[in-house]
């Protein structure tokens, strides 16, 4: 480390980290300013709103209108006056021309607030989402600077916790030394803490409000959790934990392999033939419908082991005797029968020849 070079380049990199750092907690400070400012506009404009100051004329303009027709001119309309009979006819006109005007202008006015409304929902998200990106960017601008980890804290035990952006999905746990180990001791077995389930589950275990060092540790797992959410780690990882929870992270290798090899024992299934169901049959019951079904792995393994047994114990051994003797016994293979004629027990005990020089064959 005392290298000219090294020296330098590790300055470099940590006054770099630096220089992100402040301007970190710059854009925090200037986020929490503006974000209060946001706030504080937005509760006067709905005290405004709730007590109606600034809008009088275009409320009075958005009364409902009312038909009001004379009592005097309907009781003449119930004497078949036809003069008011006609003059209710035009104020009845008259109102539904005028309640259709305040129709139309109503709606107009909601699509107006709506429209006003979604555009406020967007340029807060904008302004939320920008901060994120921000932060997020600075963050991993940091993970490529850095020059020292430190952990992430101590437990009630002593235990290290340490987490690495490299490996985002994972927190490691360093165990203490113990007190008689002797200088230069290796160091106790690590664990691991894989995926963000674990680590809430440590986190909640943690006595927060009773010691400083485990309020720190606490405080420290909750930003890795948040890390690990964002950078899309799977939550208690496995092959299926992975490919049905729909966060490609941690296995996705895996994962693909397992669904290549699903796939290719269902295609081999659809070639069998007869005999080679049975022998499925006898070797792994089941196997159909364990196949249609999506198995695991530790079931795709009997599965694969049963296709395999079945497959050589039904053409390995056989096939070459079909060719030379098409009368051959199909699976299973059957003893020939004692024969007391001297040709007969030739045939068979050439038959048998050629059996066991074929299994022979293919063992070798």
């Amino acid at each position: 480390l005392d290298h000219a070079e090294l020296r330098k380049c590790i300055d470099n990199r940590m006054e770099t980290a630096d220089e992100l750092r402040r301007n970190l907690v710059q854009k925090n400070k200037e986020f929490a300013e503006e974000e209060k400012q946001r706030a504080k506009v937005k509760a006067d404009l709905e005290k405004e709103k709730a007590n109606g100051n600034g809008a009088g004329e275009e409320e009075e303009t958005m009364e409902e209108p009312e038909l009001k027709i004379p009592s005097e001119l309907l009781a003449r309309a119930e004497q078949q006056d036809e003069g008011a009979s006609e003059e209710v006819q035009a104020l009845q006109e008259a109102f539904e021309r005028l309640h259709g005007a305040w129709e139309k202008k109503k709606q107009s006015r909601a699509r107006a607030e709506e429209r006003k409304r979604e555009e406020a929902e967007r340029e807060e998200r904008r302004f939320y989402d920008k901060h994120d990106k921000f932060e997020a960017d600075t963050l991993q601008k940091l993970d490529k600077h850095v020059t020292r980890y430190a952990p992430l804290g101590q437990d009630r035990h002593h235990n290290k916790y340490w987490w690495f952006p490299a490996d985002k999905g994972c927190v490691y746990v360093e165990p203490p030394l113990p007190r008689s180990a002797p200088a230069g001791a290796p160091p106790g077995e690590w664990r691991v803490l894989r995926g963000e389930e674990e680590v809430a589950i440590v986190q909640e275990a943690l006595r927060e409000e009773k010691g400083v060092r485990e309020t720190e540790l606490a405080k420290g797992l909750r930003k890795v959790r948040e890390r690990m959410a964002g950078a899309g780690a799977s939550m208690n990882p496995g092959l299926y934990g992975a490919a049905e929870g729909g966060k490609q992270g941690l296995y996705q290798a895996e994962v693909e392999a397992l669904l290549a090899a699903q796939q290719e024992v269902k295609n081999v299934a659809e070639i069998l033939e007869e005999e080679q169901k049975a022998a499925m049959d006898s070797a792994q019951p089941g196997w159909e419908a364990a196949i249609q079904s999506s198995p695991d792995c530790d079931e795709l393994a009997r599965l694969l082991l049963a296709l395999e047994h079945s497959i050589t114990i039904t053409i390995a051994p056989t096939k070459r005797i079909r060719n030379q003797h098409p009368q051959a016994p199909s699976y299973p293979p059957a003893q020939p029968p004692a024969a007391t004629d001297p040709s007969q027990t030739s045939d068979a005990a050439g038959m048998d020849g050629v059996e066991s020089n074929g299994a022979g064959g293919e063992a070798a």
